[in-house]
């Protein structure tokens, strides 16, 4: 599901709507979402944030209901200033410059994939990879490593 054509290492924004609307653009004129689908993920994120932070690390996990997903994909952002995100489960505030975007067609996949990224977060190599990779390739290589698993 990581694709080597939705990756981006420097996203401009100033807010995660900002992300959205990014990342949903790209998506959509790619092929991988319909058009409802930046407001989709803007309503379920305020609805049930997705907002991971785990002791060395903080990542957004935005995902939407499969009728808004076209294909399945993984797109991986990362801006290039934290921007403020809320909590999963709490609704803190925290910030973040690591998205990964989820776009999941059959909702029986969504419970594994969300645990291999919960796993990859306790994973120092991991998380150290993540913080240090300044390549596309690298990253696309790192989330296949620890994402691409049977569930």
């Amino acid at each position: 599901m990581v694709k080597d054509n939705l990756v981006n290492l420097n996203i401009h924004a100033k807010t995660e709507n900002d992300v959205f609307d990014y990342v949903g653009n790209q998506l959509i004129s790619k092929g991988y979402a319909n058009a409802g689908y930046i407001e989709a993920v803007k309503n379920r994120e305020n609805e049930f944030p997705t907002g991971l932070a785990a002791p060395k690390i903080t990542l957004a996990v935005p995902h939407v209901d499969p009728e808004f997903v076209k294909s399945p994909f993984i797109f991986i952002g990362r801006t290039e200033n934290p921007v403020k995100i809320k909590q999963m489960a709490i609704n803190t505030e925290i910030e973040t410059s690591n998205f990964c975007f989820l776009g999941i067609k059959e909702g029986s996949g969504q419970a594994g994939l969300l645990k291999n990224i919960i796993y990859a977060l306790r994973n120092d190599d991991f998380i150290n990879k993540l913080e240090t990779s300044r390549s596309e390739t690298e990253l696309v290589e790192l989330y296949r490593t620890y994402l691409d698993k049977e569930n």
